[in-house]
């Protein structure tokens, strides 16, 4: 029997790592690590769901899976009960946060957590010899990817403990016998904390012992349940016992000789009784807990946005008598907040709404000029995008067909129209060639019209190549004047017109 017994108060992270304290169980190992009231413990993963994208593990277990108690390198018995309830709801109020080899990054979240003792188990008619906390983890896909691959094999939980002493060893106060039966009988152990227990022993032929369970019947006499295809009987002559208290055995008469052990006891004077808790009123209390948290959860789940932000500016009574309302009495709760906090101002460069409440700390009249300055700023950003356009229109297309608005247009269009800067420039040379070809075509004309344009003109060249470069592709003349800066002669012209255009204009050569 454990001196000490240990127990779950507070859980802190669930922790995914590469090697489980116990490598062959599913059971955990709890340890105290750097301070005596520090504790981990870690289990193994039971499974995982790629579609669901869900790891499922016993966080940590209190029992073996054979039912017997479960104790730690120190001999502490490792228990479970309300305390590790507590701890458990507590740690998933807080978002039940996952994290990697206990570095305290959360990286996933515990999505499912369900306490199993004995007494839940019995009350859901589950089987299980295994108690403890069941959890279903959303991991990272990176920690998935190594929970499959085997970098990651089990949880480890941090939390705190209290460690306290375990109860004195029970004292054999009394013992009784069966009756016997098929060559057998079994010797019945009363202890001084109330408890009683049945020694094994074995049938005649049989080739293992086997005991049997006993409980209080009828006005508490004690009834010996069947086990191995039989029953028994306390054996003639001996004392019958009312456990009237969980630490106290009472002789309340004795069988006469003939007198079968269990009729019912009807004592001569009143017997003080006591109620004891029973496993069942204790299931009956955790799962009433549990309804009330899920029952909470579940209106949780149900407030709007607005109404949960509501929620959360209350407390106490306040804020559990909002959530018990239903959906259209919270709404009449928030249309009169909101109509004696009528909204006041619109940011538009965020869209948060300030309300009259807002006013008294200033915060309205900042956002109200940062706005304006947004807008005066946009306005100058505005009106010099504006001007650079019209400049950079008149360099390029004056003198081509259009006036200044279509040609600022057409720059602003290029500007705007997705390109990197390299396909702007490119452009742009484009346009700039389209001028320099409408000039050549005026100078041609004007020198001697009907005829080839005049080959000491540098623009008259450029049509001549254009001319050329048409007639050889079998393309338009506009086409072929895109193509004549491609060609080496081209270049050089282009090379010579901009030198000429520069010393006109007093730029250097």
């Amino acid at each position: 029997m454990a001196r000490y017994k240990l127990k779950l108060k507070q859980l802190d992270f669930v922790s995914l790592v590469d090697d489980p304290a116990q490598p062959n169980a599913k059971c955990l190992l709890i340890k105290r690590a750097g301070k005596p009231d520090e504790v981990t413990a870690t289990a193994r993963l039971v499974k995982t769901n790629d579609e669901l994208g869900l790891a499922f593990f016993w966080a940590f277990t209190t029992t073996n899976p054979d039912g017997s108690e479960h104790y730690d390198l120190h001999g502490d018995q490792v228990m479970s009960g309300d305390e590790m309830i507590k701890a458990a709801a507590a740690f998933m109020e807080s978002g039940g946060a996952v994290d990697e080899m206990h570095d305290s990054e959360a990286t996933g979240r515990v999505v499912f957590a369900m306490p199993m003792t004995p007494e839940i188990a019995k009350a859901y008619g589950v089987e299980s010899k295994t108690s403890g906390l069941m959890v279903a983890i959303r991991p990272s896909a990176d920690a998935m990817a190594k929970l499959k691959d085997g970098t990651y094999t089990a949880v480890s939980i941090a939390g705190i403990g209290e460690r306290v002493q375990a109860r004195k060893a029970r004292v054999l106060k009394t013992a009784l016998y069966t009756d016997e039966v098929d060559g057998h009988q079994h010797k019945i152990c009363f202890f001084d904390d109330g408890s009683l227990y049945v020694e094994h022993a074995t049938m005649a032929g049989a080739e293992y012992s086997h005991s049997h369970g006993i409980i209080r019947g009828e006005n508490s006499t004690l009834e010996i349940l069947a086990d191995s295809g039989h029953k028994h009987t306390l054996a003639e002559g001996q004392a019958s016992l009312v456990v009237v208290a969980p630490d106290a055995v009472v002789v309340v008469q004795a069988n006469a000789p003939g007198m079968k052990s269990t009729r019912p006891i009807e004592p001569s004077k009143p017997v003080l009784t006591m109620k004891e808790p029973t496993m069942a009123n204790d299931a009956e209390k955790t799962i009433a807990e549990l309804t009330k948290q899920l029952e909470h959860v579940s209106k949780l789940a149900t407030l709007t946005d607005a109404q949960r932000m509501h929620y959360k500016s209350k407390s106490g009574a306040d804020a559990d008598g909002f959530l018990a309302k239903s959906h259209d009495e919270r709404q009449v709760v928030l249309d009169a907040v909101e109509k004696a906090n009528p909204i006041v101002y619109t940011a538009k460069s965020s869209g948060r709404v300030f309300r009259e409440s807002d006013r008294s700390s200033g915060i309205v009249d900042m956002a109200e000029m940062l706005d304006k300055q947004a807008e005066s700023l946009a306005k100058r950003d505005e009106a010099i995008e504006k001007a650079e356009i019209a400049r950079v229109a008149k360099e390029a297309l004056e003198g081509v067909a259009g006036d200044d608005e279509t040609h600022a247009y057409i720059v602003k269009s290029i500007r705007k129209g997705g390109g990197d800067a390299a396909m702007i420039e490119k452009a742009m040379t484009t346009l700039r060639s389209s001028k320099e070809f409408t000039r050549a075509g005026r100078v041609a004309k004007g020198i001697n019209p009907g005829t080839d344009p005049q080959p000491e003109s540098l623009e008259s060249q450029v049509e001549v190549l254009a001319q050329k470069i048409a007639t050889e592709q079998k393309i338009d003349i506009v086409k072929a004047r895109g193509l004549v800066f491609d060609t080496t002669e081209g270049a050089a012209l282009y090379a010579q017109i901009e030198k000429r255009k520069q010393n006109r204009n007093g730029a250097p050569a």
